[in-house]
């Protein structure tokens, strides 16, 4: 099964140590025959880290060409309604029933040395809500530097109007759809290879730094995922994102779409569903 960090890393994001060099932007030009209007496609690592975040300098001139920005969220109206934190929760089950008892007790050592105090909580959630608040709790992070943050408050700044392309309902689902049995097994590996699974962050943020999607697209197919997770956290959300960007796009409107790097490439990424529909996708 494929590692599960790489999944949050497109999702929420994990700081890793990253060497000082130079930075280069996942962007890309979208246009489509005919039209003289132009969006732009970026991809984003949701963290706060500097030698990631520099490359805002070389982003931000492209927002302020666009009237229309399209993150994942709208981050500045996110909070959590208590209707979908209940969703969180566990109902006709528990942890402990979902694994062996050595299997049970690797985890729950696991998730206790990670959350503490927390941790007795956290095990009354279902297992990817459990991976998601270690995930959280490893990151050093400013939430107002995270780099989607900042490239909404500079479009807020510009003027764009901020139309996201899923909602926080949305994502919970995506979640919250996977069997808990494939959520289960994710997390014992998680607890299993966590190790690997930090050396795995450290590689996909330098290729990130680098540039290089490819290169992260590569280390994130190293491993297979299960079928389950992989339609909900990353195709079923790539079919949603693009059918709302295109709409976009079709109407005319300059966008600056800015979504996890790893939802760009792959047969069923943003970058193949707009080729295949028509549009000009360029790396700048």
């Amino acid at each position: 099964m494929k590692i599960l960090l790489s999944i949050f890393l497109s999702a929420c994001g994990l700081v890793a140590a990253a060497q000082d060099t130079d930075s280069k932007p996942i962007l890309y030009e979208i246009s489509k025959p005919g039209s003289f209007e132009t969006s732009y496609l970026f991809g984003t690592m949701h963290v706060s880290d500097s030698a990631v975040t520099r490359v805002l300098e070389e982003v931000f001139p492209y927002v302020s060409k666009c009237n229309v920005f399209s993150g994942e969220l709208d981050l500045t109206d996110v909070e959590m309604d208590m209707t979908l934190t209940g969703t969180m929760f566990l109902q006709d089950t528990t942890l402990q029933g979902l694994y062996s008892e050595e299997e049970y007790q690797q985890v729950q050592t696991f998730v206790i040395d990670k959350l503490g105090p927390a941790g007795s909580m956290a095990m009354m959630m279902k297992p990817m809500w459990i991976s998601m608040s270690i995930v959280q709790q490893e990151m050093v992070v400013d939430p107002a530097e995270v780099i989607d943050m900042r490239l909404q408050l500079k479009a807020e700044e510009q003027q764009l109007a901020i139309e996201p392309l899923e909602t926080m309902a949305e994502q919970v689902k995506a979640i919250n759809d996977i069997p808990l049995a494939d959520q289960a097994q994710a997390l014992l590996e998680f607890a299993l290879d966590y190790d690997k699974q930090m050396s795995m962050s450290e590689d996909l943020t330098e290729k990130y730094i680098q540039g290089d999607l490819e290169g992260m697209f590569a280390i994130y197919n190293s491993e297979r995922f299960s079928d389950q997770i992989e339609l909900s956290l990353i195709n079923h959300r790539n079919q949603v994102m693009y059918d709302r960007l295109s709409v976009k796009l079709k109407e005319g409107k300059k966008v600056f779409c800015a979504v996890g790097a790893l939802h760009l490439p792959g047969e069923q990424g943003l970058i193949q569903l707009l080729s295949e529909n028509g549009f000009s996708v360029t790396l700048k």
